[in-house]
């Protein structure tokens, strides 16, 4: 479990929108720095399905659970098999990470206070699971006091009788005013010592600037790892046909200190059916994916990175410095030559964490330094040379 986490260093410029470093203590002999990006579901699944043997790594993990969309809440609420099932994945996570701390992310609708069975369900349920350091307190949808109350109760009770964290969890959308004021009790209990994780539930930018500014001006108060989730993977901005903008610089600009993708469920009669079909004959047949370009700021898409002639080279503990072909020959085929139609996606998943964590170190530089202007400003070198080439 994380014993401290202190405010290092923050951008101060209007202009590159202030970008912050925390020095976080897990025990006497292990830290690390902010911003960072956790290991999760995505990469974990993607490492057990290729069977990677290499290096996939992180100094936190977080763990999305998808209990929301496809119905899934609702068999929660009244299904047996549906809360062990969630036991058993988490818990079978929780023992993936065991060298870092992780928490979950529940992924759930925004609960009503008049209703605390959901809330006793989510409690119990996480409390039971074994070596995982803390659990989540799913959104709430309440007044800040009745807010403050709520997590209260779930810090000192986790603590008191399972030796855990809690994780409160605050969305991007809520009402500006309420939002603000929810994230003074935030901040006032990180300062406390009594919370050391937030995750803020990801919405679009664009349409909430208030709520983002506002977490922007209080990143010198906040003394906890602040994670977004359900992040997508493209940003809005296309900048040309198959090159997309990446939403995790303007992220961590904002006040975020780490970020964690949309967990997304496939339904097992999908599966089925896909175990069912013949093995495609070329690579066209295999899943969408995109390459993320983390210097540039971008995301390609699997056809312009299968044709474009400049090769995308990536120095990550995945990639090596494999040219595209010799990365398809590694991620591509079967041992009996057959092409699998989801292993170039799972690689493109790996890549985009353990290359992002690359570039993350270099942002903490500019971020040390108070130079984060500069650092945009060689982004947008780096994207209009590789556009030009592209």
């Amino acid at each position: 479990m994380i014993e401290s986490v202190k405010v290092g260093y923050v951008d101060s410029s209007m202009a590159s929108k202030g970008a912050r470093t925390l020095s976080v203590k897990v025990s006497s002999s292990r830290s690390f720095e902010t911003p960072t990006r956790p290991i999760s579901t995505t990469e974990l699944t993607a490492k057990s399905f290729l069977g990677y043997r290499g290096e996939i790594s992180s100094p936190i993990a977080a763990l999305p659970v998808d209990l929301k969309t496809g119905g899934k809440y609702q068999k929660f609420l009244k299904n047996n098999g549906v809360v062990n099932d969630t036991r058993r994945k988490l818990q079978s996570m929780s023992d993936s990470t065991f060298m870092c701390p992780s928490f979950p992310i529940l992924q759930l609708p925004a609960l009503k206070l008049d209703d605390k069975r959901p809330f006793k369900i989510a409690f119990d349920m996480q409390c039971s699971v074994e070596d995982m350091d803390y659990i989540n307190i799913p959104p709430i949808d309440s007044g800040h006091r009745a807010f403050e109350r709520m997590i209260v109760d779930w810090c000192q009770s986790a603590e008191d009788n399972y030796d855990k964290g809690a994780v409160p969890q605050l969305r991007m959308d809520e009402a500006p005013v309420i939002f603000s004021k929810k994230l003074d009790v935030l901040c006032d209990l990180s300062r406390s010592g009594m919370i050391t994780i937030v995750n803020m539930i990801y919405a679009n930018p664009y349409t909430n600037s208030l709520q983002y500014a506002e977490l922007w001006g209080r990143r010198n108060d906040m003394c906890a790892i602040v994670n977004c989730s359900e992040v997508p993977a493209k940003g809005d901005h296309e900048y040309m046909t198959g090159v997309n903008s990446d939403l995790e610089d303007y992220l961590i600009q904002h006040g975020m200190d780490s970020i964690t993708r949309k967990k997304h469920s496939v339904s097992p009669k999908f599966m089925y059916m896909r175990n069912m079909e013949e093995p495609p004959a070329d690579l066209d047949g295999i899943d969408e994916f995109d390459v993320a370009v983390h210097h540039a700021s971008i995301r390609v898409s699997k056809d312009l990175w299968k044709a474009t002639s400049h090769p995308l080279m990536c120095d990550c503990s995945v990639c090596r410095g494999n040219t595209r072909d010799e990365i398809v020959d590694r991620f591509a085929y079967k041992d009996d030559g057959q092409i699998e139609r989801s292993w170039l996606r799972y690689y493109s998943n790996m890549h985009d964490h353990q290359s992002d964590q690359s570039e993350l170190e270099r942002m903490r530089s500019y971020i040390r330094t108070d130079e984060m202007s500069e650092y945009e400003k060689q982004v947008e070198t780096d994207r209009n040379d590789l556009l030009r080439k592209l």
